[in-house]
Order: C-alpha cells, then structure tokens, then sequence
C-alpha cells in the first residue's frame, strides 16, 4: 500500500475540543481557560517527505494566551495514524514517537522519559513559526523563525516512515500548517558527515557522522560506498567538497573514489552497492 505524503491535518482523528479547518491546514485547540488541555493532539495526514536536508515539517502559530508554563509541542511517530484505535490524550500518549516543546521538556520513545532541553514554547507569539527536523543522521532539531534553536535527546531511525503530530498545549491555541516548509540554513550548509545507514555492507561510520572506514583488513573487497549526509552548496567558484585520508594498505591497484550524484541518496535502491559506479 502506498503511503501518501503530508499535506494537512488529519480530519479522521478529532474530538472535542479540537477544531480543524475545511483545508485541512490550520487546527484549533478550543478548550477553555480554566481546563485541563486533554485530546489535544492533531496527526498530519500522511508520512513526512525525505530531502537532502532530512524529514521535516514547520507550523505557524495562529493563537495564543498567557500565563500557560508549557506550549506548542511537535512531534514524530513511527505509527500510521490511518491505523489508529484510541486518540491519545497528550503527546507522550502518541505510540513508537518522539516529541518536544511541553513546558520545556522532549519525551524519548527510546527511553519513555521526558528530558530537560535548553529551549521552552512557553513564551512563543502569533506569527512564530516553529519547524521540527530529523536530519539524515538521525538528529532531532527545532527551529523557530528559520533559526536552528535546540536538538532533541535522541537519534531518530531516518530510513523508516516517520507521520507528524502537533500538540496544542498552554499557551499555543491554534497552528497552520506550512506546506512545502524547508530549513533555511540546511539548504546552504552543506554535508556535516555520512549518511550511517546508507552505506555498504562493510563500511562503518563513526557515531558523530565525521569519518567512515573500510572494514575489510586484507584491502580486495569491494562494497564500500558511503553518502554525504546534505547536498553540497554551489557557491561562487563551484561545488565542492574535501575528505582526508586517515589509514592506508600498501600495494594496492586501486584507491579512493569521490563523486557526486543527482539522485536524493535516501531515494536510491538500498544497498549493498559494490562500487562507486553503481
């Protein structure tokens, strides 16, 4: 079955208070003042497209109030919300997913805890937007009027499909959705390492993405392709990009290949590729 990409709110999952807009495209939280904000959590209506800069969507917060300690909190699950039973009350309730914003706080489907972050939706004000990226390492970061402004806790596993929710909690009442939203800084900063699980069977990446290595001690095998994790920006003098040589094996006919691809890494056949070529 063929799995449809975001395009607006999901209008199969809603209870009161919850209110979305005939497009789909803007959601409501309507509960009043004085009351607990549960069934607050509003599911896109379909998976998050991968691009060079990785999985992500952006929200523009439509109302607030104040005097709330916790606000907008966006997140991601590895869940088909077509499938599902019962509407969770909070973000945290959402199955196999990762959330942040709350008052201050992520919650880890790894570790089903929350973790303090450095930033809180708390104070956000009409016309913020607020964009949530899982980049092709895994990495989890929030953006607040296209400026980059924490990481989450967690890597996210980047090759599965990954459905967006939205939780209008405190002091955030009402988002739009920002159709085809990308992060302006990724767009321009090019490759910051290897893609970990785009890569041949005997190639190990290291956990910060920076260096990739060989795993075959005698030299003869093939299978060691690896991807830049970003597209490489094109400035005045031309793409470009520069690796550097950390180990060697002596007598060998061959060496390093580098390349470029007009194809989207995440989009190709999985591997293993044995050369570069393919």
């Amino acid at each position: 079955q063929t799995i449809r990409s975001l395009s607006g709110f999901d209008g199969k999952h809603l209870k009161d208070p919850m209110h979305l807009s005939p497009d789909g495209l803007s959601a409501a939280n309507n509960m009043a003042a004085n009351a607990n904000d549960a069934f607050c959590v509003f599911f896109g209506n379909g998976r998050l497209p991968m691009t060079d800069a990785g999985a992500y969507f952006e929200v523009r917060v439509d109302k607030t109030r104040s005097g709330d300690p916790d606000g907008l909190t966006l997140g991601l699950t590895l869940s088909n919300p077509d499938f599902l039973i019962d509407l969770p009350e909070m973000p945290d309730d959402v199955a196999l997913s990762w959330s942040v914003g709350y008052d201050g706080q992520a919650f880890s489907n790894h570790s089903q805890e929350m973790t303090p972050l450095d930033w809180s939706p708390a104070n956000l004000r009409e016309g913020d937007h607020i964009g949530l990226l899982v980049d092709m390492s895994g990495d989890l970061w929030i953006y607040v009027n296209g400026r980059r402004e924490t990481r989450g806790p967690d890597k996210l596993p980047v090759g599965s499909s990954l459905f967006p929710f939205v939780g209008l909690l405190g002091n955030t009442r009402a988002v739009t959705l920002v159709p085809g939203a990308t992060p302006g800084d990724v767009a321009s900063a090019g490759p910051t390492g290897f893609v970990p699980f785009l890569v041949s069977r005997v190639v190990l990446v290291s956990e910060d993405g920076k260096e990739a290595k060989h795993r075959d001690p005698t030299g003869p095998l093939l299978q060691g392709v690896v991807f830049g994790n970003a597209r490489i920006p094109v400035q005045e003098g031309g793409a470009y990009f520069e690796v550097e040589v950390r180990e060697v094996h002596s007598g060998e006919m061959d060496g390093l290949v580098i390349g470029v691809t007009t194809a989207l890494p995440s989009a190709l056949p999985n591997p293993p590729w044995e050369t570069a070529q393919e």
